[in-house]
């Protein structure tokens, strides 16, 4: 499993090609909600949390958006490993920065600009 979501994320990043919203929904039903081990849910995270890195993300601003708030916020927390508290953190900073909620200080720092951030509640 692991192989084959690097081999994606290989091709994604050197194709310069953005994870769409019908595939990133597929992984994350077939991994997240329905894995067949349970290492599958948190490589998924592990793997989608790679996606979502600020400076150049592999996964649309939108789809970004939509499976934070559809699909990362509805997680209950026990289902929440480390590796899923970091795909929620780079989603988090990810959703928002592009929001305008959030602005980069310098490669590790946010500023908050808005008090309206997605994911607060």
């Amino acid at each position: 499993l692991q192989i084959r979501l690097d081999f994606v994320r290989f091709a994604l990043k050197d194709g310069q090609l953005w994870l769409g919203h019908n595939q990133a929904l597929m992984v994350w039903e077939s991994l997240a909600l329905a894995p067949v081990f349970p290492s599958d849910r948190d490589a998924c995270f592990k793997w989608f949390a790679k996606l979502a890195m600020w400076d150049e993300p592999d996964i649309e601003p939108e789809t970004a958006k939509h499976l934070f708030t559809q699909n990362i916020l509805n997680l209950t927390p026990s289902a929440l490993t480390d590796n899923g508290f970091r795909c929620f953190d780079k989603f988090f900073r990810m959703v928002n920065l592009n929001q305008h909620g959030l602005s980069k200080w310098n490669r590790s720092c946010f500023i908050t600009e808005s008090v309206d951030l997605i994911g607060l509640d």
